[in-house]
């Protein structure tokens, strides 16, 4: 099965962008929900779109030594990073929306610090496509199979704890309303 996956793992990647697409037409047609929930998924759906669309570039573009491949592999590299911390905004916002205000008299402050610590993750994003923060290409280290190996910079840990911060986040909130 895993040689299966790894196999078509580009395809499956294809088929899901494709469904997220769909999603986005059905939400698009769809009467029975209100605007901002509609808005935030159909967002939602898009940017999971992009992530496997750009995800897949990523692969196919892995190992390729020319002037197309070098800047596809960067790009794609930053829209992956970048997508996920937008859909974890965007889930946010959809969360903060969904809040019933007649049960809970105040939003949690979680919100808040989830939008800021994803928004500090997109600037450090950001500054890492230009200082080598978070990986790097290195043009020396040849492999058998990709022509330039991605290394991880000193400082990756630091996108690590911004989606771990904000997943986490999330999980404190769930646990939040059992009480």
């Amino acid at each position: 099965m895993l040689d299966f996956i790894r196999e078509y793992q580009v395809y499956i990647m294809l088929a899901m962008s494709i469904t997220c697409i769909i999603f986005v037409i059905l939400l698009l047609i769809a009467k029975s929900m209100d605007k901002k929930s509609k808005i935030v998924l159909i967002l939602l759906e898009l940017a999971a779109a992009i992530l496997l669309t750009f995800e897949r570039f990523a692969y196919y573009y892995r190992g390729d030594a020319s002037d197309t491949g070098y800047v596809m592999v960067r790009v794609s590299n930053f829209v992956v990073f970048l997508m996920i911390l937008v859909i974890s905004i965007l889930f946010n916002m959809y969360l903060a929306w969904r809040i019933d205000d007649s049960v809970v008299n105040k939003r949690p402050r979680r919100f808040i610090a989830v939008a800021v610590i994803a928004v500090i993750g997109i600037f450090l994003l950001i500054i890492s496509q230009f200082t080598n923060m978070y990986y790097y290409f290195d043009d020396t280290a040849m492999t058998m199979v990709f022509s330039k190996k991605i290394v991880k910079g000193k400082n990756i840990y630091y996108a690590q704890a911004d989606g771990t911060l904000v997943t986490s986040r999330f999980y404190t909130l769930k646990e939040n309303g059992k009480k």
